[in-house]
């Protein structure tokens, strides 16, 4: 086999601030990107700098210790449903 070509990206830790949602998707504004920092800081999902000190994907007891609560998926997907209606019936 010769050369297989590849690329090597880097991805430094970037902390989540109340503006970070809104500053990488279109369809979320400054008042729902603060929404869901909020939720993810209440819920523990953000250690106190802002980071994610686990994987958030993963919300089984085997996979994360502690396990991300669900609750919290739940009420982000409810604000991303919710901001998206408002953004499409704004339009």
């Amino acid at each position: 086999m010769q050369g297989v070509h590849y690329a090597l990206l880097a991805a430094d830790p970037t902390p989540l601030t109340p503006d970070f949602f809104a500053r990488r998707v279109e369809e979320i504004n400054a008042t729902v990107s603060a929404q869901l920092y909020d939720a993810l800081k209440i819920h523990g999902v953000l250690d106190e700098h802002g980071y994610l000190p686990r994987d958030p994907r993963c919300a089984a007891a085997f996979c994360c210790t502690p396990p991300v609560p669900v609750n919290v998926w739940n009420i982000l997907a409810r604000m991303a449903a919710e901001a998206h209606v408002s953004q499409v019936a704004s339009s």
